[in-house]
């Protein structure tokens, strides 16, 4: 695998940031299939806060459907994904970007990323920022990675977008990692 790493930290809104972001060329590994040590965990359900543009909600953005996308009709939307097993340990979270209008700097370049505490709900928390994510090919129809700096139990995954430049907007969203309670395995990627 063709790795390109850029390493980021400090802090946002005043709390330590934790991760690394990364591009993974177009590797899509299939369910079960290790990456490192991890697999591709089962996503539950998706919410956003914030209006959606034309109707192109939440749902969108962990269909399996590389072409459709989750589109905020406002700056500092979120979009939040459950994980199917509550327990599970996050290694790293890849996302497939809106193609073809993916903005002027990337509609997720400067977009953080959040884990829901396994004992909290996506309403109210706990969420803890796990980074910024960096630059990537904007608008180019690949998987990008955002790996963590440590596997971090989580029960779902926020991506909240920045207060200004493009709404946010993505295509897909995966999480990798292990699944603490023995949760199913999801289905194969498209």
């Amino acid at each position: 695998w063709s790795l390109n790493v850029g390493a980021f930290g400090g802090s946002v809104n005043g709390s330590s940031t934790r991760g690394v972001g990364a591009q993974r060329g177009s590797c899509t590994p299939s369910s079960g299939e290790a990456v490192g040590n991890t697999q591709l965990l089962p996503l539950g359900s998706a919410s956003s806060t914030g209006p959606t543009y034309g109707g192109l909600g939440p749902d969108l953005a962990i269909d399996g459907v590389l072409t459709t996308y989750y589109d905020a009709d406002a700056f500092g939307n979120t979009v939040e994904v459950t994980l199917v097993d509550p327990e599970s340990i996050v290694s790293s979270i890849e996302f497939y970007p809106r193609t073809g209008s993916d903005g002027g700097k990337g509609r997720v370049n400067g977009a953080t990323w959040w884990c829901l505490d396994p004992s909290g709900t996506i309403a109210a928390g706990p969420w803890t920022i796990l980074g910024v994510q960096g630059e990537y090919p904007i608008g180019v129809g690949q998987w990008n990675t955002f790996t963590l700096s440590a596997a971090t139990p989580c029960a779902g995954i926020r991506l909240s977008f920045p207060e200004s430049g493009d709404y946010g907007s993505v295509g897909e969203i995966r999480v990798f990692g292990s699944s603490y309670g023995g949760g199913p395995l999801a289905p194969p990627p498209p």
